[in-house]
């Protein structure tokens, strides 16, 4: 399964190599995650989606050359994807907590509404724990 540990896993070693210009075999990355190869260039897609690299060449036997960008960088040193995570989960928390402060002060007819948006939220951490 992808999480965000093992994104930020690949991301860490993708940006702890010296240079910008990589050359990575593919089947051997993907043993050192214990994952396949294709779920490895998976990764690294979606990586490319982000902004993170731009890949050059994939060659029929594995081989591919990637350019990792600054964005890589700035992203992994803003904690990656784990804290990405963790920031939304602390943001939906907050949420929820000021509409619980808010249905004190609400009228009986507003009220109702405001429960409703408690129970989204927490149906949204629930699901957010549950990709992990």
């Amino acid at each position: 399964m992808i999480t965000s540990e093992l994104k930020d896993k690949i991301l860490c070693d993708l940006v702890a190599i010296d240079g910008v210009m990589l050359r990575i075999d593919t089947r051997e990355k993907g043993k050192d995650y214990d994952i396949d190869r294709y779920t490895y260039v998976s990764i690294l897609e979606h990586f490319e989606r982000k902004g993170f690299i731009i890949q050059n060449s994939l060659s029929t036997d594995g081989i591919l050359i990637i350019n990792v960008t600054p964005e890589a960088h700035e992203f992994f040193q803003r904690g990656g994807f784990f804290n990405q995570e963790e920031i939304l989960k602390g943001n939906i928390e907050k949420l929820g907590l000021g509409i619980d402060l808010l249905s004190t002060q609400l009228s009986p007819n507003l009220l109702d509404k405001a429960h409703k948006l408690t129970s989204i939220g927490g149906n949204i951490l629930s699901a957010l724990n549950l990709m992990q």
